[in-house]
């Protein structure tokens, strides 16, 4: 029975619509690869990694963020990512790891002969440095030393530049750190430290210096330094910590927004990347068994990974697009890494998300295609006549 080519148009317009409805899960990748694949978009000849890969929603306009650049190296040599194969099997470098030393080298180098030093910058080159097994020379981090000397206060705290005579705990921590990186002398800051706590209950956190309200990112620094120096015992009060960090947790099911995250502050509207990474590491660092929910709080974080571009993005008021950032996404993925839910990274998925005009395109093109398969057809049907 032969089978009518009216017959056979209509099947394979009907395998083609099916084709095209499920190209996309024939697409699908796993959530690491997507997040990779956004950090190696953020890439700039060579130069570093910007904070967000598009020009309109970055803080400076096609500018490398150090911060960014020490993040993005630190999870791509994490997952092995640097590198890549070609077609051949050749296995090949994803950017000019030479030259991008070469640069922030140059960059650090200059800051500290003519430039305007900067300790965080500083902080964030030599850890990017590190990350490709990079180390200075002598008499740069000799010069380095000098100036961290400088910025060094009598209260045993560091302020951010060696002209301030006001220290901070965030400053404190970044310059011991910096000095752990260029294998010079520890400093002991943990008085100043301490007298940044504040231990009246119900509080235990810990504010930017002495006699200053407590906030969630000057407790994660008064925890990490403390815990560098291999001293909880000194702290005013763990479980009074733990507690102040705690009560930024959102527990209600009902806010969709923000359960299993936690606020930045207990006046804010939305749960931040950032807020939960600072709690749940601190937290960690502390007693692990404290933390709230840890399912919860990863399917949160899963949950902020942004459809757009593959990378981890905050709920937020006043902007309908939202990108992500270099910075975000380490937090995002650094918090599921200590929540042992690092796995869930390798959940395939689709992530492009369609918008209206997309439809439109998809439906212009299949009628298009069958508006040209019945022409043919026609004009088939008209030379036999």
């Amino acid at each position: 029975m032969k089978i009518s080519k009216i017959r056979l148009l209509t099947i394979f317009m009907l395998f083609l619509v099916i084709s095209l409805s499920l190209s996309p899960f024939a697409l699908a990748k796993t959530r690491k690869t997507y997040l990779s694949d956004f950090l190696l978009d953020n890439f700039i000849d060579d130069e570093g990694f910007s904070n967000c890969n598009r020009e309109d929603y970055r803080d400076d306009s096609n500018e490398v963020s150090y911060e960014a650049t020490a993040y993005a190296l630190e999870i791509l040599g994490k997952y092995n990512m640097l590198e890549e194969k070609d077609l051949f099997g050749k296995v090949e470098k994803r950017y000019n790891s030479s030259d991008l030393q070469d640069d922030l080298e140059e960059h650090l180098n200059s800051m500290y002969t003519s430039g305007i030093k900067d300790i965080y910058d500083t902080y964030y080159i030599l850890k990017s440095l590190e990350e490709m097994d990079e180390e200075i020379d002598s008499t740069l981090a000799l010069r380095i030393k000098l100036y961290l000397d400088g910025a060094a206060q009598s209260n045993g705290g560091f302020a951010a530049t060696d002209t301030s005579t006001s220290a901070t705990l965030i400053s404190t921590y970044f310059a011991l750190q910096i000095y752990d990186l260029i294998d010079q002398p520890l400093p002991d800051p943990r008085g100043f430290v301490l007298s940044c706590g504040n231990p009246d209950d119900p509080d235990g956190g810990y504010g930017g210096e002495p006699e200053s309200s407590s906030t969630i990112a000057n407790t994660f620094y008064a925890i990490l330094i403390m815990d560098f120096l291999d001293d909880f015992d000194a702290l005013i009060s763990e479980s009074l910590t733990i507690s102040y960090l705690n009560s930024f947790y959102i527990d209600d099911e009902e806010d969709e927004d923000n359960y299993g995250g936690y606020l930045p502050d207990q006046n804010a509207k939305y749960a931040l990347i950032s807020s939960t990474y600072y709690c749940l590491k601190a937290i960690s660092l502390l007693d692990k068994d404290e933390i709230e929910d840890e399912d919860a709080t990863s399917e949160w974080l899963l949950d902020r990974q942004n459809f757009q571009d593959g990378g981890f993005v905050d709920q937020s008021e006043g902007y309908e697009q939202k990108y992500s950032s270099v910075i975000s996404t380490y937090f995002a993925q650094e918090a599921l890494d200590l929540l042992g839910k690092e796995d869930l990274l390798e959940e395939k998925v689709f992530m492009l998300e369609w918008e209206w005009y997309d439809f439109l395109i998809f439906f212009i093109i299949l009628i298009a295609l069958i508006t040209l398969g019945i022409i043919g057809l026609y004009i088939r049907r008209k030379r036999r006549l």
